[in-house]
């Protein structure tokens, strides 16, 4: 959503403008058949980024941009496969840029017209990179699934230097949260809290099973459970601190991160439930 305007991208590469207001198709690409980019095992997935007037989006090699009023090309990257993340945008050195993860690497790029800055590989099993990486200063946190596990790297323009390694996390589609020097998130079916400095796990909690989180801006954590729960805890390096928790969905695969908007909570499942639930107390 940008102002009066609504971009979508479906998994077969059908990219839409649309007037917000009444639907009309403003304009449309076909990123797949129209342009060449290749399909992913699993198809698109990622979002559109709005930054200007340039769409960016992660598509071929390391990421495309077009003019969000028209569809025009602006730059891209090459007709490689892309990751299943969404560009992650960042300064460096001053410098708009561009995170952006491509089936086996971790790409740095200018934003203004994709020139790469760095690489850095990140190859998980399948090929899945699906969790948008998360940028603290000049610090980045990746991780993936299939217990890939976990990195923090220090960027600069010159490149970026792995800091710390280990398995303590895999998030395969969701990015974990960070909060006071400390990282939330899933580890498989695992709920952890893990200290960012050095990687070390603080605790971990097996009762959700496998699920998506987000986090509010007084600092709870809104979690989904493949079991269909809703979980509201505290951001609590030292324990597992649940406010609440209810049986929201029936239980399916909850891996789309919780949406909270004017104090009302947005969930859904792979099975097509949908709930909203409201939160703000009046």
């Amino acid at each position: 959503m940008d102002g009066a305007r609504v971009y979508t991208l479906s998994k077969i590469g059908d990219l839409f403008c649309f007037d917000a207001t009444g639907g009309k198709i403003i304009w449309h690409k076909q990123l797949n058949k129209d342009m060449g980019f290749k399909l992913p095992t699993w198809h698109f997935s990622s979002s559109a980024l709005i930054a200007g007037d340039m769409l960016l989006l992660n598509m071929g090699s390391a990421g495309l941009a077009l003019n969000k009023n028209t569809g025009d090309l602006i730059w891209e990257s090459g007709k490689g496969k892309c990751g299943y993340a969404t560009p992650v945008p960042f300064l460096m050195e001053g410098q708009p840029c561009l995170a952006i993860m491509s089936e086996v690497t971790l790409f740095a790029v200018k934003q203004a017209d994709g020139k790469e800055l760095w690489r850095y590989p990140w190859k998980t099993m399948y090929e899945i990179n699906a969790a948008d990486p998360v940028v603290i200063g000049n610090q980045m946190l990746i991780t993936s699934g299939y217990k890939h596990g976990c990195a923090l790297l220090d960027v600069s323009a010159a490149g970026a230097k792995k800091l710390w390694e280990n398995k303590a996390m895999s998030m395969q589609i969701n990015s974990p949260i960070i909060r006071d020097g400390y990282v939330y998130g899933f580890d498989e079916s695992t709920f952890k809290c893990l200290k960012l400095q050095d990687g070390s796990e603080q605790w971990a909690d097996k009762g959700l099973g496998k699920g998506s989180l987000m986090m509010s801006a007084d600092g709870r954590l809104i979690i989904t459970s493949d079991k269909g729960e809703l979980v509201i805890a505290k951001a609590d390096p030292t324990k597992f601190d649940v406010v609440v928790r209810a049986q929201v969905l029936p239980k399916s695969k909850c891996w789309t991160s919780p949406v909270l908007a004017n104090g009302r909570i947005y969930v859904r499942n792979a099975a097509g439930d949908f709930a909203c639930l409201d939160v703000s107390g009046k």
